[in-house]
């Protein structure tokens, strides 16, 4: 674009058009050419930063040398505008594609644990306990990899995304349990406790003052579900009269937890009885 403002007028044109193909030359290229490539984190993120970077760029490209070009690339339409959401797509749909990559390893993960059922079995337990290890240790291998390449904003919506989906998916196979023994609960307190006391730690040492908490969708819900299986039936009656645990806990959830976890006795009939469905 210097250039083109020291060049006679069709020097200037072809110059000018030709700054613009290299910006179409990169989305249509580095896709395709790099395609394995930007299957890794890391590049992903890079080809991300890069795509926002240079459509950062084209907002101001057309202003700046504007009034410097012959005529008539000085007029208003000496723009590049139009290849902003060009490029601002063309980052956002490689990095999207990365998260659902990481989505699928993650629940191929938690394919290992099965329905939670049968955790009192040594094997089972052991089983279990490994995947979620396995869980927590690529989150924070992804951390430290996009920590140091992502905006801060971005890097805490994608890791906190990606928590929130294998909470998710621990929160809907519990509840699907129909029948839950007191050891058996015992038993996944313990292991959602290892996914609780981590998950602050899988960012601490990349940004100590982020609170990656704050921003999983289900994080206080993994934190009530895991009360209720180390709790009495008064406990639980007692937690869901609390207002701001109803903001997190359904009541359907609830009643199906307690009936899971309780025998049919009159005792637990009052319990249900006190957690209406609304």
């Amino acid at each position: 674009m210097i250039k083109a403002t020291e060049a006679n007028h069709t020097m200037a044109v072809q110059l000018f058009y030709s700054c613009r193909d290299m910006f179409q030359l990169f989305m249509d290229i580095v896709p395709t050419y790099h395609n394995e490539s930007l299957k890794l984190p890391q590049l992903s993120a890079l080809h991300y930063n890069n795509c926002m970077y240079l459509s950062h760029q084209c907002i101001t490209l057309g202003h700046q040398f504007r009034n410097s070009l012959p005529e008539p690339l000085n007029n208003k339409l000496t723009t590049f505008l139009d290849l902003v959401p060009l490029l601002r797509k063309c980052g956002t749909e490689c990095f999207l594609n990365q998260m659902r990559c990481q989505q699928n390893e993650l629940m191929q993960m938690m394919k290992d644990c099965g329905s939670f059922s049968s955790s009192t079995s040594e094997d089972v337990y052991d089983t279990m306990k490994r995947s979620f290890n396995q869980i927590i240790h690529h989150l924070t291998r992804l951390s430290k990899v996009w920590h140091k390449v992502l905006p801060l904003s971005i890097f805490q919506a994608s890791i906190s995304q990606l928590h929130n989906t294998v909470l998710e998916q621990v929160i809907s196979t519990t509840l699907k349990m129909e029948d839950i023994s007191a050891e058996e609960a015992g038993q996944l307190h313990t292991l959602f406790n290892i996914l609780i006391e981590r998950t602050a730690e899988i960012t601490h040492s990349c940004h100590p003052k982020i609170d990656l908490v704050a921003h999983i969708h289900h994080w206080k819900k993994i934190l009530l579900l895991t009360q209720i299986l180390n709790a009495g039936l008064q406990e639980i009656v007692a937690m869901w009269d609390d207002k701001l645990n109803q903001e997190h806990l359904d009541a359907t959830d609830v009643r199906s937890l307690i009936r899971a976890l309780f025998q049919n006795t009159e005792r637990r009939s009052q319990a249900l009885s006190k957690i209406k469905v609304i």
